[in-house]
């Protein structure tokens, strides 16, 4: 019995970088945020619409503020958001405008560029790339990863450029 045990440990250590999560992807730009790697786990999880990223961005606690009532905490309550970013959104980049930190949190400023390919906010599909600003506060977890996240998104430049809203001369 203890030869079997000391099998499987043998294994299991062989096999733990396999199967450790991979957090060394990364995009162009993200140079502000090379000191906070699960902030930028966060951003390129979305960017490369890689899910798996999620588990190197957010702890297993996470709250996402405001959340959509019964959202699970940690990765599972995020991890549908990059899959639902992505089906909407195609050449979804965030360029980061600003990074500010102070304690246990970091406030990103971005400016998102992206297709939209579905319709979205009630707004049919087009072919010009829009932008809008993004800015999220994160929480950072004694572990390093995101513990609370709250996000402000720039809908109404978004609705602007797709001529949901048009501007009315009074």
């Amino acid at each position: 019995m203890l030869k079997l045990s000391l099998a499987f440990a043998a294994l299991a250590f062989i096999a733990a970088p396999a199967l450790a999560q991979d957090c060394s992807k990364t995009t162009e730009g993200t140079a502000p945020l090379a000191q906070f790697p699960a902030v930028r786990a966060f951003y390129d999880s979305m960017t490369l619409g890689d899910a798996s990223l999620v588990d190197c961005a957010v702890g297993p606690d996470w709250l996402n503020n405001p959340s959509a009532p019964g959202t699970p905490k940690g990765p599972d309550g995020f991890k549908p958001s990059v899959g639902g970013i992505r089906a909407v959104f195609s050449q979804y980049s965030f360029a980061t405008q600003d990074v500010v930190a102070t304690g246990d949190k970091v406030v990103v400023r971005s400016l998102v560029t992206a297709v939209q390919v579905a319709p979205f906010l009630g707004v049919a599909p087009g072919e010009t790339p829009v932008t809008f600003q993004t800015i999220d506060i994160h929480q950072l977890g004694a572990d390093g990863k995101l513990a609370q996240s709250w996000h402000v998104e720039d809908w109404m430049s978004f609705l602007f450029q797709r001529g949901a809203l048009p501007l009315k001369a009074e």
